[in-house]
């Protein structure tokens, strides 16, 4: 019994020796209290990696800003891990326990540091972060809608608009005004997307009102709100607003006006506000009815527009837009002493050039001589002077005038100059022989590089060679 007995017993031993280490030793075969502490893992993130950084859960950004990641394991980072890593919703984008990056999406972000400790389980804390994009204005629906009729300012008026922000914890602000072409009525600065304006405001007028909108971080929406109305009339008072251009703002001075019925009764000037020097119309109070308006440009007539009829209706203010004088007539040119194309040579040639928009300087005009660009000219009034030498060509020479004035009406023509003196010419000192056998001519050849082959005289001036 012995013999067996003890056999027995040492396989006993050795299986409980090989089933211990399986199953209570995993690296050293030690067990140890601190691998039954809870493990933990906390998430930050800071603008700055120092004593006085603060720390945060959350926080809203602009997308220039740089943060930086925290990751806090406790009670030690000393633990046997897996793998550790961070993801910005839900895509890997580090494997340290803290580094700086910079977020540049617009938008609501998830970070998330996550944690496989060395059994397999996963620890993770999640933070939020905002980076701030422009709000979001609606240019399209608000009150008092675009180019409103019969607003009665005597009893106030609402405006109305609406904003969005994709970061639903920042506060929008909006810059608003009400203006006209002469004065401004009210500029301030709102916390809320509307407005009560009890300012009195004058009758049959048009109105703009604008909005803007900015967050906290100073980030401008895209759009704004650019908008009209018109305040009501006296006693169905109507009005007529327009803008008009006429050559730029140096025209602008010359603007004149003639308003008159249908019937063809003129209203005195006297009668109607408006503002040449800015080019903007206001006429009222008018009456009902039909309406021919004709604008003109008394300094510059170049500058024309057809007139203008329209029809006014009880209580309303009609706005033309913009009314647009054209300067639609190119510079005209003539030669001084002459009717034609053909100009006698001088060392002085002579046009003058008339247009009636705004004045022409030397820089709208260019001279080519022969071909070639030419520069011994002025320019003074409405007097162009070009100035010769004497020439040696025995040819007519092309002269090409361009001028075109501020609208780019142009004027472009061909002139020719005749020669400015014959190349072979007789002098005066002819003498004839004692024997009359021979004639003697002496002549002058300005064209030395000319040899003349052939010579024809008219003795008598009969016209017979």
């Amino acid at each position: 019994m012995t013999k067996i007995f003890f056999p027995l017993v040492v396989v006993s031993l050795v299986l409980f020796s090989l089933f211990g280490n399986g199953c209570l030793d995993y690296d050293n075969g030690k067990y140890t209290e601190t691998e039954s502490d809870t493990v933990q893992v906390k998430a930050f993130l800071t603008l700055a990696l120092d004593s006085v950084g603060t720390r945060y859960k959350a926080d809203t950004l602009l997308p220039t800003d740089s943060v930086i990641f925290i990751a806090v394991v406790e009670p030690t980072k000393s633990i046997r891990m897996r793998d550790y890593y961070w993801e910005l919703d839900s895509t890997r984008m580090g494997s340290e326990f803290s580094f700086k990056t910079a977020i540049k999406e617009a938008g609501h972000h998830i970070i998330q540091f996550v944690l496989l400790d060395r059994f397999g389980d996963t620890l993770s804390d999640t933070l939020h972060l905002w980076i701030s994009s422009p709000p979001i204005l609606d240019n399209v629906h608000f009150i008092p809608i675009n180019k409103a009729q019969g607003v009665d300012p005597l009893s106030g008026i609402s405006f109305a608009w609406n904003a969005t922000d994709s970061d639903p914890n920042s506060q929008i602000s909006y810059h608003f005004s009400i203006y006209d072409n002469e004065s401004l009525y009210v500029d301030t600065i709102l916390h809320q997307p509307y407005f009560e304006c009890f300012k009195t405001l004058p009758l049959s007028k048009k109105f703009y009102w604008n909005v803007k909108a900015y967050d906290e971080f100073s980030m401008v929406a895209k759009n704004a709100i650019h908008s009209t109305f018109y305040t009501q009339g006296i006693q169905s008072g109507s009005g007529i607003e327009a803008m008009v251009t006429s050559g730029g703002t140096e025209a602008l001075s010359g603007l004149r006006s003639s308003l008159r019925t249908k019937e063809g009764t003129v209203i005195s000037t006297s009668e109607i506000a408006n503002d040449l020097k800015t080019g903007h119309f206001h006429f009222s109070p008018l009456t009902r009815g039909d309406y021919e308006l004709f604008i003109y440009n008394e300094l510059y007539p170049d500058y024309q527009l057809d007139t203008v009829s329209f029809t006014l209706f009880p209580g309303s203010v009609l706005d033309l837009d913009t009314l647009v004088l054209k300067d639609a007539l190119p510079p005209r040119v003539k030669p001084m002493g002459s009717e034609s194309d053909s100009l006698p040579f001088a060392d002085t040639v002579l046009f003058r050039i008339n247009d009636e928009g705004l004045p022409l300087s030397r820089e709208n005009i260019s001279v080519s001589y022969n071909g070639v660009s030419y520069s011994n000219w002025t320019f003074q009034r409405d007097t162009l002077r070009i100035f010769f030498s004497a020439g040696t060509s025995p040819l007519w020479q092309p002269l090409v005038l361009k001028i075109t004035d501020k609208s780019l009406n142009s004027f472009k023509h061909t002139y020719y100059l005749s020669p400015a003196s014959l190349f072979i010419r007789s002098l005066s000192d002819t003498t004839l022989n004692s024997s009359f056998s021979s004639l003697s001519i002496p002549i002058r050849n300005i064209a030395p590089n000319l040899t003349p082959e052939r010579f024809f005289w008219d003795i008598n001036a009969d016209g017979l060679w």
